[in-house]
This record gives structure tokens, C-alpha cells and sequence, in this order.
């Protein structure tokens, strides 16, 4: 995986009416993106197997349907700076919802931050997320692994479940805070955003996409929680939203 690149994380229903349709136009958002790239490979998950060129996506598409965790993997055969690729799969534990992945090169962070929403309304995706790879593995770290973690931080943020181990709340819960977030109409709904009273500090950092979601940030720059105030932003955000990211449930009686 390229340490430079971009990592776009969204979560879309698994309804099997749409749901070809929806990659199709992910995959053509990202492709309008970046022109003269078509996702016209696919790795295919068998041991020694050769990638697959493909003549038609929609078919191929169509055909993973039929599969029970519908595995993808889109590439543009490019290794190294100029590598491409959707894919993703439904987890074994929430198998009403398609995870998507989509990493691109290092661009901007503007430009991703447009990525991330074009692909979401695209997508009409649940909930999509973007942070800096350093701080997404960090707090990775802190909140599901919670006080095993030898980090300072670790009794600042609230400890959260894994969603692909154990379900969400609601489908429309996004899984944890992000630097970049893509938020449904039901997700904020969900969560209770925006309120007018408590949330213009937020709203100024925030847009409303052209298909009616937000693209929610905690912080003008890129998540970095060694920043002063970043740290506190993401905790704020915590208490703010309490129903944001699946927090532990009560040990039974």
C-alpha cells in the first residue's frame, strides 16, 4: 500500500437492486477524476491468480452478485504514484452493508476532500471518511484497543466497538470521527447535526454537499492530534455527538 496515498473509506447499503449501480458511478467519479485512468482490472481472490481485464464492467459487476461477500477489487493496473483502485466487501457481522475502500494518489487535501464528497453522493453512501493515514492508525489504536495502548491519549477519547466485529447502533452510524467526514441525510439525522445553537463553530468548517449530505470537519487543517486544539476538537466532537461511533454497551445484570 502506498504511503503516500490518499485512503477514502465509505459505507453503502448492500441492497443488491442498486448496489452495481452504485460502483459503476463510483467508479466513473473516480475516473472523471483522474482522466485517461480506466478501473478495467480486477484482482481476483484466488492464491497465484492473475489479475482480469475486463471487456465489460457492468458484467463483471453483475456476476459479483452473486457471490456472498461480493469481494472487489477495481485497479487501473498502475503500480506505484499513479495507482488506483475501488473495492471492498460485506463484513461477515453487518451483512446489510457494503464497505468500500477507494485509494488514489496524493493529491491536495482539497481535492480528496471533493473526492470524498463527489464519491459519496455518487455512492448515496451511509456514512464516508478521510484522515491522514498517521493519525487514522493512531486512533485506530487509542479507541479500539482503549488502555493496551501504551499512548497518553488513550484515556482522552472514549473507547468505541469495532464495527465489523460487532454491529453498529443503526446502519447510519458512522463507526468513529474522522478528519473528513461524509454524513447522510440520515446520518445527521442520527447524530442530531446541525443544531443551530451548538454547532456554528462547526457549520464554518462544514459544507452541504450538492446531494444533500455534509462534509463535516472537526479541524480547518488535516487531523494531526500532536496540533494544539486538535485533540480537543476531536474530544468536543465526542461529547457533542454521543451517538457517534458505536461506544461499549453495559455489561450484562
Amino acid at each position: 500500500m502506498l504511503p503516500t496515498a490518499h485512503q477514502l473509506h465509505l459505507r453503502i447499503p448492500a441492497d443488491a437492486s442498486t448496489w452495481a449501480e452504485r460502483i459503476e458511478a463510483a467508479c466513473a467519479v473516480v475516473e472523471r477524476w483522474f482522466p485517461g485512468e480506466q478501473l478495467l482490472t480486477a484482482n481476483v481472490p484466488r492464491d497465484h491468480a492473475p489479475p482480469l481485464a475486463l471487456a465489460d464492467r457492468r458484467a463483471f459487476l453483475k456476476k459479483a452478485l452473486k457471490t456472498r461477500t461480493r469481494w472487489l477489487s477495481l485497479t487501473n493496473d498502475k503500480p506505484g504514484d499513479g495507482y488506483l483502485t475501488v473495492g471492498g466487501k460485506i463484513g461477515s457481522a453487518a451483512p446489510a452493508q457494503f464497505e468500500l475502500g477507494c485509494i488514489v494518489p496524493a493529491q491536495p487535501w482539497e481535492r480528496s476532500e471533493q473526492l470524498l464528497a463527489a464519491l459519496g453522493d455518487a455512492l448515496q453512501a451511509q456514512t464516508g471518511d478521510l484522515t491522514p493515514i498517521g493519525t487514522l492508525l493512531r486512533l485506530r489504536a487509542i479507541q479500539l484497543a482503549g488502555a493496551r495502548v501504551p499512548d497518553p491519549l488513550a484515556g482522552t477519547l472514549p473507547r468505541l466497538r469495532f464495527c465489523l466485529a460487532q454491529d453498529q447502533d443503526a446502519p447510519e452510524q458512522p463507526p468513529m470521527l474522522a478528519w473528513l467526514n461524509y454524513w447522510s441525510e440520515p446520518t445527521c439525522r442520527f447524530l442530531g447535526f446541525p443544531d443551530p445553537r451548538r454547532d456554528e463553530r462547526l457549520q464554518q468548517l462544514s459544507w452541504r454537499t450538492p446531494g444533500g449530505a455534509w462534509l463535516v470537519k472537526p479541524t480547518a487543517q488535516p487531523l494531526d492530534l500532536d496540533r494544539p486544539g486538535h485533540l480537543e476538537a476531536v474530544a468536543w466532537m465526542y461529547e457533542r455527538f454521543p451517538r457517534l461511533g458505536p461506544r461499549p454497551r453495559p455489561a450484562a445484570g
